[in-house]
């Protein structure tokens, strides 16, 4: 059933393993935690911000 209504570019199977993974990273529980993990982990982004003010020179940009 794979083969006949998902088929396209590309195999039936691979496709759906492929919509799935996408589906992981954006809509489901997998995608939530990786983005609540990178926000604590790397901060938030405001003080990445803030860090790539401080290490800008400014130097080079003034005339």
């Amino acid at each position: 059933m794979l083969e006949k209504y998902y088929a396209a570019a590309i195999g039936g199977e691979e496709r759906l393993r492929l919509a799935n993974f996408v589906a992981d990273l954006t809509a489901r529980d997998y995608g939530g935690y990786q983005r609540v993990l990178a926000t604590h982990a790397e901060g938030s982004f405001e003080a990445e911000k803030l860090q790539i003010l401080r290490s800008f020179d400014a130097s080079c940009a003034v005339a």
